[in-house]
């Protein structure tokens, strides 16, 4: 059996998370979803040609996603234009919070004004829902603290959303 970082490893190594749910009465869902949105240009490919490619192929196979975007990657002209043409083509844009750091039972108030530092950058995309993931998918690192931490997001009207929510749905 894999251990949970491992696969969590694989996972974010191509940059997404899938879901899948099977229903009796229908085919099977699939949920993608795209975590931090590190536009970065590599030594392979810029940040505006990896995300065109990503885009290409959920087209090519008439997927809808949902993209978790780190606020303090939302800069400059082409993190715009990622963020428009996702909205454009109806995906999803969620938040994922500003500064993408570990909630570890700190200050709750302060992890919500992070939080809401990158709703506001992503408030204007037609794209934009109030759904929330936590970086590394961590609430923290103990009951206390992921307690805070969910009251605080609850509180906002924030819908919590994982890959492994196998009963999440993301309302268009």
């Amino acid at each position: 059996m894999y251990q949970r970082r491992t696969v969590l490893g694989g996972v974010i190594g191509v940059g997404a998370a899938a879901a899948v749910r099977a229903s009796p009465s229908r085919r099977p869902a699939l949920a993608v979803t795209v975590d931090d949105f590190g536009l970065a240009d590599t030594p392979l490919l810029t940040g505006a040609e990896r995300d065109a490619r990503i885009r290409s192929i959920l087209a090519r196979h008439r997927i809808k996603a949902a993209g978790f975007v780190a606020g303090k990657y939302v800069k400059g002209p082409v993190a715009d234009e990622v963020l428009g043409a996702w909205s454009r083509e109806g995906h999803v844009i969620g938040n994922h919070s500003f500064s993408h750091g570990y909630y570890g039972a700190g200050d709750p108030d302060a992890y919500m004004a992070d939080i809401l530092k990158c709703e506001a950058l992503l408030s204007p995309y037609p794209g934009f829902r109030k759904l929330f993931r936590y970086p590394f998918l961590a609430e923290g690192k103990n009951g206390g603290g992921a307690r805070c931490a969910s009251a605080a997001v609850a509180r906002r009207r924030l819908q919590q959303w994982a890959c492994h929510d196998r009963h999440q749905r993301l309302g268009h």
